[in-house]
Formats: structure tokens, C-alpha cells, sequence
């Protein structure tokens, strides 16, 4: 069924129909992004611990330096002023990473 209600009740979901994102990025921005996406992954694996961010209330001053070395505070900043220069399409889905590993 072309239903996407019809077909959810049915326990059948058709990608096409739950995510129609439209194609917003060029090959560079799309490769730029399949790039950042395992860095991204890993550091927030590995670098931090949502845990003791809670525990202490704050992130430390080591996680902290260590995304700053890596531009993670410049990823929407311009080229030319020395940032990543993102879309927003591509902080969103880096952001989506940092969301599913520390909402804090």
C-alpha cells in the first residue's frame, strides 16, 4: 500500500515514505560529511564519558580542549574565518551523534 498510516498499522514502514529528505547537499558537502561522521562517532565513543559529566556537572577541561583541537566549535564558521564551514544540514546530523551519545 502507498498508506503510510495503513501500512504502519500493518507493522510494514516503506523508508521512502517515513524519510522523504530531499537530496540538499553536492557531492563535496556529502563527502565532507561521510568524512566527519566516523571522527565524530569515535570521539564522543571514546573522548567522552556521559557519565562523569553528570557526576561532576560539567564536561572536563580535557574532552573539552580535545574538540577544540579537532574544530568542533567552528564546524559552522566560514572557511575563510578559519571555521569547517558546514551547512546546516551537516551540524545537524553531527549534532545528531552528540545528542545520542550525551544529551547533557
Amino acid at each position: 500500500s502507498k498508506s503510510f498510516a495503513q501500512n504502519l498499522f500493518r507493522g510494514m514502514i516503506e523508508p521512502e515514505q517515513a524519510f522523504p529528505y530531499p537530496k540538499v547537499l553536492n557531492e563535496d558537502q556529502l563527502e565532507t560529511l561521510q568524512m566527519l561522521v566516523p571522527i565524530a562517532e569515535r570521539v564522543m565513543g571514546e573522548q567522552n564519558d556521559p557519565l562523569l559529566n553528570d557526576e561532576l556537572e560539567r564536561v572536563p577541561e580535557e574532552t573539552t580542549q580535545n574538540l577544540r583541537e579537532l574544530g568542533a566549535f567552528g564546524l559552522q564558521v566560514p572557511e575563510d574565518l578559519g571555521g569547517v564551514g558546514l551547512t546546516n544540514t551537516q551540524y545537524a546530523r553531527l549534532t545528531e551523534i552528540v545528542g545520542g551519545n550525551d544529551l547533557g
